[in-house]
């Protein structure tokens, strides 16, 4: 199969998410899938792993990581550079399953492959979305923002 993996956390942040998306990818190459990655890559970091030889890695580049107020400007300068990559994406190359990670940013980048007939996956990785779907105005935009995946792994029901 043609997978793209999609994950705004990634480097410089080597935590679980990164942690997943990076076993799981080199796991999928093992096996013989074809399997790319567009992930967010801060100015100044590069991308280079023995446990990614064989997954092909697209990155965002975004600007240096700050630790202040500018820090959540991340997720959207991800979605607007990364909408971009996954025009062309979407354009030049088909891919059997579209996998993301993030609730936010990576969650709209996943919805741009819907009507090209990918099967849509997203893994959540935290229970935080729980205090959005706690306020019953949150959960209606909850609704509307998520992209509805054909599979959603979970840690939670």
């Amino acid at each position: 199969m043609r997978i793209l993996i999609i994950s705004e956390d990634f480097l410089p942040y080597i935590g679980g998410i990164s942690h997943h998306v990076v076993k799981i990818s080199k796991a999928l190459a093992g096996r013989g899938h074809d399997v790319s990655m567009l992930v967010r890559v801060p100015k100044g970091y590069q991308c280079r792993s023995r446990d990614l030889e064989r997954v092909r890695i697209l990155p965002v580049h975004t600007a240096a990581i700050s630790n202040g107020r500018l820090h959540k400007l991340r997720h959207l300068e991800f979605l607007l550079r990364g909408f971009r990559s996954c025009q062309k994406l979407k354009r030049n190359e088909h891919f059997d399953v579209v996998h993301w990670h993030g609730l936010w940013s990576d969650n709209l980048l996943a919805r741009l492959f819907r009507r090209n007939g990918s099967n849509l996956i997203f893994t959540n990785h935290s229970s935080r979305f729980l205090e959005v779907e706690a306020n019953r105005i949150k959960r209606l935009g909850l609704k509307a923002w998520l992209t509805r995946p054909d599979i959603c792994i979970s840690p939670s029901r």
